[in-house]
Protein backbone atom coordinates (compact mmCIF):
# COMPACT_ATOMS: atom_id res chain seq x y z
CA UNK A 1 0.00 0.00 0.00
CA UNK A 2 1.33 3.92 -1.19
CA UNK A 3 1.23 5.86 1.44
CA UNK A 4 2.07 9.69 1.65
CA UNK A 5 3.95 11.66 4.08
CA UNK A 6 0.92 12.98 5.86
CA UNK A 7 0.89 12.13 9.62
CA UNK A 8 -0.49 8.64 9.92
CA UNK A 9 0.60 8.03 6.47
CA UNK A 10 -2.80 8.23 4.33
CA UNK A 11 -3.15 6.48 1.30
CA UNK A 12 -2.78 8.31 -1.57
CA UNK A 13 -4.84 5.74 -3.43
CA UNK A 14 -8.30 4.75 -2.53
CA UNK A 15 -8.05 1.68 -4.78
CA UNK A 16 -5.02 0.55 -2.27
CA UNK A 17 -6.88 0.87 1.18
CA UNK A 18 -8.63 -2.19 1.86
CA UNK A 19 -12.07 -0.86 3.47
CA UNK A 20 -12.97 1.54 0.42
CA UNK A 21 -16.07 3.20 0.67
CA UNK A 22 -17.88 2.54 -2.77
CA UNK A 23 -19.47 6.05 -2.12
CA UNK A 24 -16.51 7.97 -1.75
CA UNK A 25 -15.04 6.04 -4.91
CA UNK A 26 -18.21 7.23 -6.82
CA UNK A 27 -17.22 10.53 -5.26
CA UNK A 28 -13.47 10.55 -6.59
CA UNK A 29 -14.77 9.54 -10.09
CA UNK A 30 -17.08 12.31 -10.32
CA UNK A 31 -14.60 14.44 -9.25
CA UNK A 32 -12.04 12.94 -11.43
CA UNK A 33 -14.65 13.32 -14.55
CA UNK A 34 -15.75 16.99 -13.55
CA UNK A 35 -11.82 17.81 -13.48
CA UNK A 36 -11.51 16.33 -16.96
CA UNK A 37 -14.57 18.35 -18.52
CA UNK A 38 -13.36 21.79 -16.75
CA UNK A 39 -9.60 21.32 -18.61
CA UNK A 40 -11.63 20.21 -22.16
CA UNK A 41 -13.26 23.53 -21.83
CA UNK A 42 -10.18 25.77 -21.01
CA UNK A 43 -7.92 23.97 -23.97
CA UNK A 44 -11.27 25.23 -25.97
CA UNK A 45 -11.47 28.59 -24.21
CA UNK A 46 -7.67 28.80 -25.02
CA UNK A 47 -8.46 27.91 -28.86
CA UNK A 48 -10.91 30.67 -29.23
CA UNK A 49 -8.39 32.92 -27.54
CA UNK A 50 -5.80 32.13 -30.47
CA UNK A 51 -8.44 32.23 -33.46
CA UNK A 52 -9.54 35.93 -31.56
CA UNK A 53 -6.22 37.20 -31.20
CA UNK A 54 -5.41 36.31 -34.97
CA UNK A 55 -8.42 37.89 -35.93
CA UNK A 56 -7.31 40.99 -34.36
CA UNK A 57 -4.51 41.28 -35.84
CA UNK A 58 -5.22 40.81 -38.94
CA UNK A 59 -8.27 43.23 -38.94
CA UNK A 60 -5.16 45.65 -37.56
CA UNK A 61 -3.36 45.27 -40.34
CA UNK A 62 -6.23 45.61 -42.70
CA UNK A 63 -7.29 48.88 -40.78
CA UNK A 64 -3.21 49.87 -41.37
CA UNK A 65 -3.31 49.58 -45.36
CA UNK A 66 -6.33 51.51 -45.83
CA UNK A 67 -5.01 54.24 -43.38
CA UNK A 68 -1.84 54.41 -45.80
CA UNK A 69 -4.58 55.07 -48.40
CA UNK A 70 -4.26 58.17 -50.66
CA UNK A 71 -8.29 58.56 -50.62
CA UNK A 72 -8.09 57.96 -46.57
CA UNK A 73 -4.96 60.36 -46.09
CA UNK A 74 -7.12 63.32 -48.33
CA UNK A 75 -10.16 62.41 -46.19
CA UNK A 76 -8.52 62.50 -42.98
CA UNK A 77 -6.52 66.11 -44.02
CA UNK A 78 -9.90 67.96 -45.17
CA UNK A 79 -11.35 66.72 -41.70
CA UNK A 80 -9.06 67.89 -39.47
CA UNK A 81 -8.27 71.09 -41.58
CA UNK A 82 -10.60 72.65 -39.67
CA UNK A 83 -10.26 71.91 -36.26
CA UNK A 84 -7.43 74.87 -36.26
CA UNK A 85 -5.61 77.33 -38.06
CA UNK A 86 -2.36 75.75 -38.13
CA UNK A 87 -3.92 72.61 -39.56
CA UNK A 88 -5.76 74.96 -42.19
CA UNK A 89 -2.74 76.82 -42.96
CA UNK A 90 -1.02 73.50 -43.87
CA UNK A 91 -3.49 71.52 -45.71
CA UNK A 92 -2.17 72.79 -49.26
CA UNK A 93 1.18 71.84 -48.20
CA UNK A 94 -0.51 68.52 -47.30
CA UNK A 95 -2.34 68.10 -50.52
CA UNK A 96 0.19 68.64 -53.05
CA UNK A 97 2.81 66.09 -50.64
CA UNK A 98 -0.26 63.48 -51.70
CA UNK A 99 -0.35 64.90 -54.95
CA UNK A 100 3.65 63.95 -55.07
CA UNK A 101 3.35 60.41 -53.41
CA UNK A 102 0.96 59.60 -55.63
CA UNK A 103 2.51 60.31 -58.69
CA UNK A 104 5.42 58.24 -57.55
CA UNK A 105 3.64 55.87 -56.74
CA UNK A 106 2.31 55.56 -60.25
CA UNK A 107 5.56 56.41 -61.41
CA UNK A 108 3.75 59.19 -63.48
CA UNK A 109 5.29 62.74 -64.15
CA UNK A 110 2.03 64.43 -63.13
CA UNK A 111 -0.53 63.49 -66.17
CA UNK A 112 -2.88 62.29 -63.57
CA UNK A 113 -6.81 63.95 -62.19
CA UNK A 114 -5.13 65.38 -59.95
CA UNK A 115 -2.78 67.21 -61.49
CA UNK A 116 -4.88 67.90 -64.60
CA UNK A 117 -7.13 69.39 -61.62
CA UNK A 118 -4.11 71.11 -60.37
CA UNK A 119 -3.02 72.71 -63.71
CA UNK A 120 -7.03 73.56 -64.77
CA UNK A 121 -7.31 75.93 -61.03
CA UNK A 122 -4.10 77.35 -62.31
CA UNK A 123 -5.00 77.99 -65.35
CA UNK A 124 -8.11 79.56 -64.53
CA UNK A 125 -6.55 81.94 -61.34
CA UNK A 126 -4.20 83.12 -64.40
CA UNK A 127 -6.94 83.74 -66.61
CA UNK A 128 -9.03 85.40 -63.68
CA UNK A 129 -6.14 87.54 -63.13
CA UNK A 130 -5.00 89.00 -66.45
CA UNK A 131 -8.93 89.82 -66.94
CA UNK A 132 -8.77 91.93 -63.62
CA UNK A 133 -5.68 93.41 -65.03
CA UNK A 134 -7.09 94.36 -68.80
CA UNK A 135 -10.24 95.04 -66.91
CA UNK A 136 -8.07 97.48 -64.64
CA UNK A 137 -6.43 98.93 -67.70
CA UNK A 138 -9.68 99.19 -70.27
CA UNK A 139 -11.17 101.61 -67.20
CA UNK A 140 -8.23 103.64 -67.18
CA UNK A 141 -8.23 104.23 -70.64
CA UNK A 142 -11.94 104.97 -70.52
CA UNK A 143 -11.92 107.03 -67.29
CA UNK A 144 -8.50 108.82 -69.49
CA UNK A 145 -10.96 109.25 -72.53
CA UNK A 146 -13.51 110.74 -70.42
CA UNK A 147 -11.17 113.38 -68.97
CA UNK A 148 -9.60 114.43 -72.25
CA UNK A 149 -13.25 115.32 -73.29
Amino acid sequence: MQTNDWEGGAPTDLADRDDANPELERAFESFRQEQERWERQLRLSAERIDEAEAEVLKLRKSLERVRETMSYRLGYSLLHSGRSWSNLVELPKTIMTLIDESRARRGTSGRGPAATLLAFATRRLRGLASLKTQSVATSEADEGKEEGR
